[in-house]
């Protein structure tokens, strides 16, 4: 087993030798979904990206609890990065998940401090009495939340955390990226900086780490899976915590992550069939039929099998079901649609393949 020691304290130990195939897993198929990324178009690249993280950040918000709606993060991530005239209206914690976003792909080689924390936390949540506040001097002292140990001890804890997050690569105290990133997620989580919303902070260092840590900078949407599972993501979170033995939690994260890599990798090859698809169509379909194709390509591998149906998708995009059961009936002798009847009423589906992730478990990577 193995501890941390100075500057890494509270104390965890973990189990190298239990977690070496679950790295090498990881390294693997991250190293595929780089691959993936090369077989994409430039724009193809850039909208799967943008996916990528909407999903991603609405997912973190969901965990906590909180609602957010992916239309509108998306605008406040367009508008952050110069791609739209205006935020569509986003709320201030819509604005501050989509900042936090572009902050993790864009800002992983720099030292994680105690001040970038408090910004991510008073954007995301800005009511909160913990955070960043303006004082008479104009400057945001540090204010930290006391969670089942003084204000001092706390203090200490993170400065710690925080000193060993930055470690140099060769550091006897620096493990690999995937324990690395499992252990600040955990380790923060431990500490509790704030009275809300160190969830999304420990979630946005450890997707942070591994975009650092990988050889490529890869972003690996984590928060999708911890959502999908998100009681027991909880549970073995609070058990690490109390338990102070992380190897079961990382031995779960690492099955998270490699879960993660092979959802992103799917996403991508659904979007080089719907480019091929949309392609091999190009000067046979028509405005309105290419709409409803790129509907059910939005619904992105994990909506697939639900198909639309004509009156589902007339009364949603506004337009009379006579016209959109002649289109589909049109893409479906193209080729471009399969029909199906369920529950007496007949549903269209993408005539692709269906990229299924499977659900990776703890005993699929020790």
């Amino acid at each position: 087993m193995r501890p941390l020691t100075e500057p890494a304290a509270p104390t965890f130990i973990w189990n190298d030798s239990q977690l070496l195939r679950a790295e090498w897993l990881f390294l693997a198929e991250s190293a595929l979904v780089s691959g993936k990324v090369r077989h994409l178009a430039a724009v193809d690249q850039g909208e799967v990206m943008m996916e990528t993280l909407v999903r991603d950040a609405v997912a973190s918000l969901e965990i906590e609890g909180d609602v957010a709606d992916s239309q509108r993060v998306e605008a406040g991530i367009r508008h952050r990065l110069g791609l739209a005239m205006d935020d569509a209206g986003a709320d201030r914690q819509e604005l501050g998940i989509a900042k936090l976003a572009i902050d993790i792909i864009q800002t992983y080689e720099k030292r994680l401090d105690r001040r970038t924390l408090a910004t991510w936390q008073s954007r995301i949540y800005a009511d909160d009495e913990a955070g960043v506040e303006a004082d008479g001097a104009g400057k945001k002292p540090w204010k930290m939340a006391v969670n089942n140990h003084n204000a001092a001890s706390g203090e200490r804890d993170l400065k710690r955390f925080l000193a060993w997050l930055a470690l140099d690569n060769g550091h006897q105290d620096r493990p690999s990226p995937l324990v690395r990133a499992g252990l600040a997620h955990l380790w923060l989580e431990s500490i509790q900086p704030f009275p809300r919303g160190t969830g999304v902070l420990g979630r946005a260092v450890a997707e942070q780490a591994l975009i650092h840590d990988l050889p490529n900078h890869m972003f690996i949407p984590l928060n999708q899976v911890f959502l999908k599972y998100r009681h027991e993501y909880h549970n073995r979170l609070d058990d690490a915590c109390r338990d102070r033995d992380a190897t079961e939690w990382l031995a779960w994260f690492a099955a998270a992550a490699v879960e993660a890599c092979r959802l992103a990798r799917a996403r991508m090859e659904f979007a080089i069939n719907q480019a091929q698809l949309l392609e091999s169509l190009r000067d046979s379909i028509c405005g309105r039929q290419e709409a409803i194709l790129t509907h059910l390509f939005n619904q992105g591998p994990e909506g697939f099998p639900r198909g639309v149906s004509p009156s589902g998708f007339a009364r949603e995009h506004d337009r009379p079901i006579s016209d959109v059961s002649r289109d589909m009936t049109a893409l479906a002798h193209k080729g471009a649609l399969v029909r199906s009847v369920r529950g007496g009423r007949m549903r269209y589906h993408l005539n692709v393949p269906n990229p299924r992730v499977a659900r990776v478990r703890t005993e699929d990577v020790l």
